[in-house]
């Protein structure tokens, strides 16, 4: 047998033998030609449309009997999941046009022919048979059986037993070059052994230098979590079904992994990436990235190409930002309290102190750090008062020029306040003395920070949900922008959210800085008043933070505007992972509230229930 090339794929012609069992002895009989007929397998690597490696099997028009099919296997193996399309058409656009053609009645005629995708991985010269077991209209059974063989590299990357496939979309227009992408799965945990040394992510790129012999490219990737369920109890627990009284497997231990890799996708593209497992004998990988952190504990240095950024001891808050450039230049606040760049959620209600989360003691804290991501999350009581907690996390890149904030203030008690505030960012005059912000008509405005009214008054008021906000140096062409990605507030309990007309404010004083007042009587003329905050309030905030470097005879907010909309259309991800063995090829009834435990028999309730007052 030999392969014949098409378009770089390679295809297997093959004899295609139709039984059906005393087809001679009816009308059918006349449909079957006296001769062979010739049949096709292409193997297949994933491609969006089908996020698998998949055998497409062709069988053209004439050469078979109307059939339903019933089942296919593949080598002996039955097949639960497969697609028949009733088309031989080779390549199509979309999801819809594939349904538009799809047999999800599985009746096939013989009118234009019909082909079978199938999700299968394959090894290296092997024999490949495809049984199609179905009926012909009068009830007689019919097989259409295909042999090839493969003839080429395994389907997968060598050693890696198991995948999932992630389809990545870019939706916003923009091309995306190293984008943090993150994922979390689910995988079964005797598929994998240690996650921190098998797991690895590849694309199809055949033209990159680095690709293996299918084509593929592994992508720098971090684990960022692992958490095993492997519950006894239940495992062990018997449970059958009602109706035939066979076993049934309810659970699966399970180990979910949460990773982070980075994505090249062009605009409007979609691409499949590969996250392969299940190779006991890997080691774990060592990437090598621009992402540099020094310190102990909170009090650390995180550099990447574009920037250079100091925490405190104390708190962990931002304190200094360097950027870098043809020379670096110095951001810095380090004039009052804490000193603090970064100072926000924070919170004053008299006679308790005005406090911060920059003014935070040695808080709680976690941190993860790797290749592409270090990631420090603090949270903690307020200082000084313990009716309202507050959550910050830092996020650095290795390949992004910006790092981003995220914040939660939760007040758990009623309180009253005369000032409750997020999004504070602060520096000295030293170097930025320009506030510029693109307002919600999509227009740049700008405010001369020597020319504007002072503490106590705001120099400037404008809405709380402003798409982008900066403080740049036009002669020395450097700035500091926080693009806006996400801001909510809400109340845990259903009350109405706890918010009094919010607003971003910038002051001009001994320093520079804005901030956004969420329920701020102190900002404005009757500044005593006492307001609620009511217990369950919740505040929220996700943003960019994005050191930038521009020349005087360029446009100085291209690189904010770029960011602002690339960080608020992520890319899309969906999961596609293949069927395991392992898993029941019968569905399961699932354990509801009312009635309990439906189809099955001794099944162990997750809980009680309610009770009815009659």
């Amino acid at each position: 047998m030999r392969p014949t090339v098409k378009n770089g794929k390679i295809f297997i012609l093959l004899f295609l033998y139709i039984t059906c069992s005393g087809l001679e002895n009816t009308a059918f009989a006349k449909l079957l030609p006296k001769k062979e007929f010739q049949g096709s397998i292409d193997f297949r690597h994933p491609e969006p449309l089908y996020p698998y490696f998949y055998l497409h099997c062709r069988f053209p028009e004439d050469s078979y009997n109307p059939i339903t099919i019933d089942s296919i296997k593949v080598n002996g193996e039955p097949i639960k999941y497969y697609r028949i399309l009733k088309s031989l058409k080779e390549k199509f656009l979309d999801e819809e046009e594939i349904r538009a053609v799809e047999a999800n009645d599985q009746i096939i005629p013989t009118s234009a022919g019909f082909s079978v995708d199938i999700p299968c991985q394959w090894a290296k010269d092997k024999s490949v048979v495809v049984h199609i077991n179905g009926k012909c209209p009068d009830g007689k059974n019919q097989t259409l059986t295909v042999r090839g063989q493969t003839n080429r590299e395994s389907s997968g990357i060598k050693g890696w037993r198991h995948y999932a496939a992630l389809v990545i979309e870019e939706t916003a227009g923009i091309e995306r070059k190293a984008e943090p992408v993150r994922a979390m799965l689910g995988l079964i945990k005797c598929r994998v052994a240690s996650p921190l040394k098998e797991l690895r992510v590849v694309t199809f790129s055949p033209q990159n230098p680095a690709s293996n012999a299918l084509g593929y490219v592994e992508i720098p990737c971090q684990i960022l979590d692992i958490i095993e369920w492997d519950d006894q109890k239940l495992l062990k627990n018997p449970e059958v079904d009602a109706k035939t009284k066979e076993p049934i497997r309810r659970y699966m231990p399970t180990t979910t992994v949460q990773l982070s890799f980075v994505a090249d996708v062009g605009a409007y593209e979609k691409k499949v990436f590969l996250v392969c497992y299940g190779n006991p004998d890997a080691q774990a990988p060592d990437y090598e990235t621009k992402l540099n952190v020094t310190g102990k504990t909170l009090s650390q240095t995180v550099t990447n190409e574009r920037y250079r950024i100091d925490l405190s001891a104390n708190s962990g808050a931002i304190m200094t930002v360097t950027v870098k450039g043809d020379s670096e230049i110095l951001l810095e606040h380090k004039l009052e309290t804490n000193g603090a760049v970064h100072w926000n959620p924070g919170v004053y209600a008299p006679p308790n102190p005005w406090v911060h989360a920059s003014d935070w003691e040695n808080p709680k804290f976690s941190i993860q750090s790797g290749p592409l991501i270090h990631r420090v999350c603090r949270y903690d009581n307020l200082p000084f008062i313990t009716t309202t907690s507050a959550q910050v996390t830092y996020s650095f890149f290795a390949f992004q020029p910006y790092m981003l904030c995220e914040t939660v203030m939760e007040v758990k008690e009623n309180i009253f306040v005369q000032a409750l505030r997020n999004g504070e960012i602060v520096f000295n005059h030293a170097v930025l003395n320009e506030f510029v912000w693109k307002d919600k008509q999509g227009k740049i405005q700008h405010l001369d920070l020597s020319q504007t009214r002072e503490h106590p008054i705001h120099a400037l008021e404008i809405p709380p949900d402003t798409p982008w906000l900066a403080f740049i140096n036009r002669d020395q062409g450097v700035g500091f922008a926080v693009p806006s990605i996400n801001y909510t507030n809400l109340n845990l309990y259903g009350e109405l959210p706890s918010e009094a007309q919010p607003y971003f404010y910038v002051q001009v004083g001994p320093w520079i800085y804005w901030s956004r007042g969420l329920v701020y009587p102190f900002g404005h003329k009757n500044f005593t008043r006492m307001m609620p905050v009511k217990a369950g309030s919740v505040y929220s905030e996700i943003n960019a933070y994005l050191p930038f470097r521009f020349k005087k005879d360029e446009y100085p907010f291209e690189e904010i505007e770029k960011y602002q909309k690339i960080l608020t259309n992520p890319l899309l991800i969906t999961e596609h992972m293949p069927f395991d063995s392992l898993t029941p090829r019968q569905w399961i009834e699932p354990l509801l509230t009312a009635p309990f435990n439906e189809g099955v028999e001794n099944a162990q309730d997750t809980g009680q229930m309610p009770k009815v007052e009659k």
